[in-house]
């Protein structure tokens, strides 16, 4: 694995979209991403876009007042690439995917949620 970190109290979205997997459209459609698969405890995340950022994929326990977990991968990695988890099952999860260090001025995709 590249690189995980704790950055930022984790916000709850006003209203997020039911659904496992999110993506950033502002370059051109699908330009990276991030998906979880809950069977295998999953993410898989993408860049699609050759820009030397990198994409830094987060998570957060739904209802979890505490940071979000945040996963990496290095600049125009050329393939998905995978972190494997083992998250609590039974619960919801905040996702959501961004092109620099997330942070309150940064552009992140829409914040999606997903069980696990």
């Amino acid at each position: 694995m590249t690189g995980a970190a704790v950055m930022g109290l984790a916000a709850a979205p006003a209203a997020a979209a039911v659904q496992n997997w999110t993506q950033l459209n502002y370059s051109f459609p699908n330009e990276a991403g991030v998906s979880y698969e809950a069977v295998t405890d999953s993410f898989e995340i993408w860049d699609n876009n050759r820009d030397n950022l990198q994409v830094y994929a987060q998570w957060n326990y739904k209802g979890i007042s505490d940071s979000w977990t945040t996963y990496w991968v290095p600049a125009d990695y050329p393939y998905s690439y995978t972190v494997d988890r083992d998250l609590t099952e039974g619960r919801v999860i905040y996702l959501r995917v961004c092109k620099s260090v997330p942070n309150a001025a940064d552009p992140c995709s829409t914040t999606v949620e997903t069980g696990t």
